[in-house]
Order: structure tokens, then C-alpha cells, then sequence
């Protein structure tokens, strides 16, 4: 019962952890909190409840504002790894 009412109250409040992906060349992670690894082929993202890895090539990080972040390049696989 607690997760249930956790997860529906950060609902509310937009705190849940959002992806947008558009086709492989652009994905934009709303609510992260931490860069925790950023190059050319992986960027990790630190978010209030998981770890978004990001595998490609060419990969950037852009327009980080407000806990929201743009990851540009070509994007082969994104992987979410929740927090214990």
C-alpha cells in the first residue's frame, strides 16, 4: 500500500520520471536530477527513482534546465535500472 500511494502522490506532482523518444536521434528525460556519466557513447542519468543509460554514438547533452535534459546523437538502446 505504501509504493502504491508513493507512486500516486509523485504522479500528482509531475515527480515521476518521464522519456520522450524521438526515433533513435533524440530522447528527453524529464525529472532527472544528476548527470552521472556523459561521452560519446553512454550517458548516465540520475533520476528520483532509477538510472537511465543511454548507448549510442555521437551522443550529446543539451538544453539541461529545470531537471530536464536532452540526450542527441544516435541512440542504439536506453536501459532503466531502478533504485533499491
Amino acid at each position: 500500500m505504501g509504493k502504491h500511494w508513493k507512486r500516486t502522490m509523485r504522479s500528482l506532482v509531475y515527480l515521476e520520471t518521464y522519456l520522450n523518444l524521438c526515433g533513435n536521434r533524440e530522447l528527453r528525460v524529464e525529472n532527472c536530477m544528476q548527470i552521472l556519466e556523459y561521452n560519446d557513447v553512454l550517458v548516465r542519468l540520475r533520476t528520483r527513482d532509477m538510472i537511465v543509460e543511454v548507448w549510442g554514438t555521437e551522443l550529446r547533452v543539451s538544453d539541461y534546465n529545470d531537471s530536464s535534459v536532452l540526450v542527441t546523437g544516435t541512440i542504439s538502446s536506453v536501459q532503466l535500472q531502478e533504485k533499491r
